[in-house]
């Protein structure tokens, strides 16, 4: 049985730019229908299933890759450092580590991204 603590990791300093990014322009976080709009491109693009802990375990993956800190990262995670290793070691490069964790808007400005209103209109 999975014991229940708090987790307080704070931010990393891509999500920090993505929230000023927000603050300054304001659109809605999630858009209107974004469960409807997302399977959408989630089929068009082959992705065959998506679980509601992805992103969760993307950044985990991620963080454990790019810090190398089993401990720092099992803490962030509200897991053991056991359960860590069984989910997350060696599941990513460091070096594609460091490219996630620098995905900001800046980064994105000039790549083409998924437009959810377009998308819905397919």
């Amino acid at each position: 049985m999975r014991a229940c603590r708090r987790s307080f990791p704070g931010i990393s300093e891509n999500l920090h730019a993505w929230l000023v990014d927000h603050a300054v322009r304001r659109p809605p976080i999630i858009p209107p229908n974004f469960r409807k709009l997302f399977e959408r491109v989630r089929r068009s693009t082959g992705i065959e299933s998506w679980t509601r802990d992805e992103g969760r375990h993307t950044a985990l993956t991620y963080h454990y890759a790019v810090s190398g800190l089993k401990a720092t990262t099992a803490a962030w995670a509200g897991n053991s450092p056991q359960i860590l290793d069984s989910k997350y070691r060696g599941l990513a490069t460091e070096e594609d580590a460091r490219r996630y964790w620098s995905i900001t808007p800046d980064s994105i400005a000039s790549t083409p991204v998924v437009d959810f209103p377009a998308a819905s209109a397919s």
